[in-house]
């Protein structure tokens, strides 16, 4: 369905007649804004698409509200055409509404926002776009990496080619830059990318990337999830306490073991109680890792209610014994004192 310009229409009828050149653009332009706006509201997609390309090519930053708008359409022809649109029309007040438009559920409306926060050249997309050099769809992650170059940033242009060794190269990099990307990596349905991931994270050794590791302890793939506890183990974290408590119900006897090994190393006391329902396992192996556990976190002193650990360090201090000086000191006194007898012999003899 199109449309067939008619002035009479419109709300620039009433307006002054062209007395220059610059009423005369003015009044051009306007009546372009007025058409193109006019046009995205049909239904046919390719008369929208144009219309949208039109208005963008006015940049005009009264454009910048319509387009916006149909960037939320539930429509991703619709999203995808006003994504790559707002590119087009320059106006940095497009940039958050496209940091959103990154984690859209169409991979080419990710890909158009990543293009176009590219050419919008604004440094509030840097990091959104690094944790995209994760993500699954290749074309996100070239085109990611490219906007990134016209930011500024031209290694992730060299290191990222839309191939699965893309993530072996990000982990490669050692650069805490990439901690984003590989916690998007690890959504990949492919098991050895979020093995990769959980590999380039482990290096790392950054704690911020303990929440999203914490589902992947029921992760489809056993080797995913025997890596996770192992990285959280060197993580240290007492939020994994509880999700690997859970994984001593998995149907997997390798995973309950693990799970008992990596209670064990945590040295959490809260996981005593629920590795006690455990100790029957139906694998020997797991029921004396259980066991193994519960002894080590039952021979960690519980703290005592009220005291800090300055009270705690205040206590364990040797106290003075008679003339002031402490036990210690005493005690290392009469010990030079023999030393000195054997060397030299008693004085008194």
């Amino acid at each position: 369905m199109g449309y067939s310009l008619n002035v009479s229409q419109s709300p620039l009828t009433e307006a002054a007649p062209i007395s220059s050149r610059n009423g005369g653009c003015h009044m051009i332009s306007s009546l372009k804004f007025w058409w193109y706006q006019r046009g995205m509201r049909s239904l046919d997609l390719k008369t929208y698409a144009a219309a949208v390309s039109g208005l963008a090519q006015l940049h005009d930053s009264r454009a910048l509200a319509p387009l916006l708008q149909d960037l939320e359409s539930k429509d991703a022809h619709v999203r995808r055409t006003v994504a790559a649109a707002l590119g087009e029309l320059g106006d940095r007040g497009a940039v958050p509404a496209l940091i959103n438009a990154l984690a859209d559920a169409d991979d080419a409306v990710r890909e158009a926002a990543a293009k176009s926060l590219g050419r919008l050249g604004d440094r509030r997309a840097i990091t959104p776009l690094m944790k995209a050099l994760g993500d699954a769809e290749p074309d996100l992650r070239t085109a990611a990496a490219k906007a990134l170059a016209r930011l500024g940033r031209y290694i992730w242009q060299d290191l990222v080619k839309g191939t699965d060794d893309d993530f072996v190269r990000l982990k490669d990099t050692g650069d805490r830059a990439v901690i984003e990307a590989l916690i998007e990596a690890l959504k990949n349905p492919k098991w050895y990318v979020r093995s990769t991931a959980l590999e380039g994270l482990g290096e790392l050794g950054d704690r911020q990337a303990v929440p999203p590791l914490l589902p992947l302890l029921q992760d489809e793939d056993q080797r995913v999830r025997l890596a996770t506890m192992r990285l959280l183990v060197s993580l240290q974290d007492p939020r994994a306490t509880e999700p690997i408590v859970h994984a001593l119900q998995h149907p997997d006897a390798e995973t309950r073991l693990h799970a008992a090994k990596a209670l064990a190393l945590i040295r959490d006391k809260r996981a005593i109680a629920a590795l006690r329902k455990h100790v029957q396992d139906t694998d020997a192996r797991v029921s004396a890792a259980v066991a193994e556990a519960l002894a080590v976190l039952s021979a960690i002193p519980t703290p005592v209610p009220g005291i800090n650990k300055a009270q705690a360090a205040a206590s364990a201090t040797p106290r003075p014994a008679s003339g002031g000086v402490p036990t210690s000191h005493r005690t290392q006194r009469r010990q030079s004192k023999t030393v000195q007898k054997e060397e030299h012999g008693d004085p008194e003899d």
